[in-house]
């Protein structure tokens, strides 16, 4: 993919050298990465990347014993997932500022235009990843992003983005870095893929870290709303299809939700239950396939109700008559 950033060297503190390769003393050398290296009277600094087809991955260390500076010139507008191994990194463009301490990762969009990464004295490891906009909405689940940080417009300024706060990286999140950065070197085809894997594992732990994090006492938002959005249209969706309704906290881990989470926001948003609203939905498509003839069990049976009874009581509830007498409904 195209190479979201490249560092401004010029503006890297004078006199330095430049080599292509990475100092035998960092703490990583990934073997399948191209690889240069900066170094000054009391700093140097690493860069290791990789551009696959639908990813770019990349590992920086620092080393300075007074702080440095880094300007980014950045390409296009990406979401960057960042997570700083050791150390402490500030990110400055115009708009933002993303403060990111050791242990913690982040999201963070790059603007077209100038951003200036700046660390303290001692050692400093960031690894970050980006991936292509159209290769990650080919996978977005049903009707919901994957939560970027959002755009938000005001009247002094033509746009601003707001930036959630650093959140902790997990024991699992740990793990996909490492085989990220272990990865042996193969051909470019199995190099690609084999990157792939721990960079959409890492998306989707990212994913649900940020909603545990922002998951509030009340709820509100567009992100709840666009839940209750998509998961009324996977249920739809679903119904038409034939498919089976999965219980309410399979859907919600479809959706990277916590159960009461999901049903909340939908009686939120919809002022009905989730649990109503698909027995609502299931019964209208029982009604559908009455009138073309099939036997009442046979439409139980088809859409979960495995117990017949219950679901001509069900039935009864909602239309004010007995499943069977769906016929005379429509010679009538």
């Amino acid at each position: 993919m195209k190479i979201p950033f490249r560092i401004i060297s010029e503006e890297l503190p004078q006199p330095h050298s430049v080599a292509g390769n990475i100092p035998k003393i960092s703490s990583y050398h990934i073997p399948y990465t191209n690889k240069i290296s900066w170094r000054g009277a009391a700093w140097w600094m690493a860069l290791q990347w990789y551009d696959a087809k639908h990813a770019y991955v990349y590992c920086m260390e620092i080393h300075s014993k007074n702080g440095l500076d880094v300007v980014l010139r950045c390409f296009c507008d990406d979401i960057h997932w960042l997570y700083l191994l050791k150390g402490r990194l500030s990110l400055n463009d115009k708009y933002t500022q993303q403060k990111l301490q050791e242990g913690f990762h982040a999201q963070y969009i790059t603007l077209t235009d100038r951003t200036t990464l700046s660390a303290g004295s001692g050692r400093h490891i960031l690894v970050g990843f980006t991936v292509a906009k159209g290769w990650l909405s080919r996978y977005m689940t049903d009707g919901l992003d994957f939560l970027p940080p959002s755009r938000s417009v005001n009247n002094n300024e033509a746009s601003k983005y707001t930036i959630r706060p650093p959140v902790r990286t997990t024991p699992a999140m740990q793990a996909e870095i490492l085989s990220l950065m272990t990865l042996p070197l193969s051909a470019r085809l199995s190099q690609d893929s084999a990157i792939y894997q721990p960079v959409s594992q890492l998306v989707e732990l990212e994913r649900v870290s940020y909603l545990k994090a922002e998951d509030p006492p009340v709820v509100s938002g567009n992100r709840c709303a666009a839940i209750a959005e998509a998961v009324q249209r996977y249920v739809i969706k679903s119904i038409q299809h034939g498919a089976h309704i999965p219980p309410i906290s399979e859907i919600a881990s479809h959706f990277h939700v916590h159960p009461d989470y999901l049903s909340r926001c939908h009686r939120v948003y919809y002022g009905i239950g989730l649990k109503q609203f698909i027995r609502e939905k299931l019964l209208h498509k029982a009604y559908e396939l009455l009138l073309t003839g099939e036997k009442v069990g046979d439409v139980a049976f088809k859409l979960g109700f495995w117990d017949v009874s219950a679901f001509g009581k069900a039935f009864k509830q909602l239309f004010q008559f007995n499943p069977s007498e769906v016929g005379q409904q429509k010679r009538s």
